[in-house]
């Protein structure tokens, strides 16, 4: 599936090569609730789950897609929106038992929360991620990680011992704006001096990964891990990153 006029791949992070141990609604219940927040904890996560993470980054949606430059200006500035997307999640999902009490835990919790995504002991990788990368780079392929993350992202991805594979490190946080916005797609490509046509894009969201790079002309994957997702004819899925090697080899043995 790598075809050979590709040089270089654009990755995803989360739930592409790496995850959080503990799942980042859970986490939002556990700091909550740990926080003096008095709810039922199942009940929390299940209304997160049902409150869609768009209507929080509504206030910073344009037409070309989510943008937050000036709160993206220094680390502290986006450490303090990042802990604002928290509260508006939060609030939204317990609205009826809002007062001025649970308010003050819940803008608390959410600065905690806030710090505990850049926390790199909180992630870590998928089994096969070691293999593939090592083995993409034993072929001169360039990787970035284009993601929509943490201002931490590179600590994080050195804690996990991935440093070596990759040639940079793209994420929303520094660059200001979110992906699907071309702009995520283009500062990797500047970055490793590389084009669309040579370029791929793997990914585990439809409208983040694949229809943001393809509509730059970068060809794209869908990881789907749990085989849950539907795709249009003439896109293309995998469930694991050697999925992705596994064809590339067969493609060259013919």
């Amino acid at each position: 599936m790598i075809a050979r006029h590709i040089n270089t791949l654009l990755l995803d992070f989360d739930k592409t090569i790496g995850f959080m141990k503990t799942p980042h609604l859970e986490m939002y219940c556990e700091i909550a609730i740990g926080t003096g927040l008095e709810i039922d904890a199942d009940y929390l996560l299940y209304r997160l789950k049902a409150t869609p993470l768009g209507d929080a980054w509504a206030e910073w949606r344009t037409s070309e897609g989510v943008t937050h430059r000036e709160e993206s200006k220094d680390e502290e500035s986006y450490r303090i929106l990042r802990a604002s997307i928290a509260e508006k999640r939060i609030r939204a999902a317990i609205v009826e038992h809002l007062d001025g009490g649970v308010t003050e835990i819940i803008r608390e919790a959410s600065m905690k929360i806030a710090v505990a995504e850049s926390e790199p002991n909180r992630y870590a990788i998928y089994d096969e991620v070691r293999e593939f990368l090592i083995q993409i780079k034993s072929e001169n392929i360039s990787v970035a990680l284009v993601s929509n993350h943490d201002w931490n992202l590179s600590q994080i991805t050195d804690g996990l011992g991935l440093s070596p594979y990759l040639d940079a490190v793209v994420t929303s946080a520094r660059v200001g704006v979110r992906k699907p916005h071309q702009e995520m797609f283009l500062h990797a490509m500047r970055a490793l001096v590389a084009t669309p046509e040579s370029s791929l894009m793997v990914g585990d969201s439809l409208e983040d990964d694949v229809q943001g790079a393809n509509a730059l002309g970068i060809s794209s994957v869908l990881i789907d891990r749990n085989g849950t997702q539907d795709l249009d004819t003439g896109n293309r899925k995998i469930e694991s990153l050697i999925d992705l090697w596994g064809e590339a080899q067969d493609e060259c043995k013919q």
